[in-house]
């Protein structure tokens, strides 16, 4: 069980990097860090769908991409911000729940790479 919960963990640590990877060196870099910083306590205040369709009308559509691909196969890169917000509000109770456990710890490795690959 415990090399399991590694394994997954590892999972986890390796997309977040290459998350983190790809923004490295662009104009968002500096918001992708901010937002990495600040949607784990958004979302434990005001609930996974609420704080990823602000980001979304923010034009934070990468960042919540980034989350919710490694969450849940319903979501991908081809989706528009309309699409991803539309599937969001369509999503029943245990899905959310389901979801917004994974997003927090997929924000938790982004958090850590941010802090060591994106600079000021």
């Amino acid at each position: 069980m415990e090399s399991l919960l590694r394994n997954v963990e590892h999972e986890r640590a390796k997309y977040a990097f290459e998350c983190v990877n790809m923004v490295k060196n662009t104009p968002g870099a500096k918001r992708y860090k901010s937002l990495a910083r600040s949607s784990g306590p958004l979302i434990l205040k005001s609930g996974l769908v609420q704080a990823l369709i602000f980001y979304l009308s923010k034009g934070d559509e990468i960042f919540v991409k980034d989350i919710l691909k490694k969450c849940d196969s319903q979501f991908n890169d081809s989706m528009n911000a309309g699409q991803i917000a539309e599937k969001l509000t369509t999503l029943n109770q245990d899905e959310i729940m389901r979801i917004t456990q994974e997003a927090l710890q997929i924000i938790k490795w982004i958090k850590r790479f941010a802090e060591i690959i994106l600079e000021e």
